[in-house]
């Protein structure tokens, strides 16, 4: 890739423009998916973000992994 492309490619991917995608918003919100009454769709665009989970939400997402994620490859670390 050249210099160009990988700045292109930084500010397409960075965390403010991706807030602004009216694409990836319209498919949220025409799946039911985003709540509009809940804080932003993208909050604050760090790792990290499952420590606003309480305990209640780390058990339900957990358990999803393990019912949703049992046939495949996919792990996702333990909260």
């Amino acid at each position: 890739m050249t210099d160009d492309e990988v700045n292109r490619l930084a500010e397409h991917l960075h965390i403010d423009n991706f807030r602004k995608n009216v694409r990836i918003t319209k498919i949220w919100k025409t799946e039911g998916i985003f709540n509009p009454k809940a804080q932003g769709f993208i909050r604050r665009g760090k790792i990290g973000g499952n420590e606003e989970f309480d305990d209640e939400i780390k058990l339900k997402a957990e358990k999803w992994f393990k019912e949703n994620l049992a046939n495949t490859d996919i792990e996702f670390p333990q909260f």
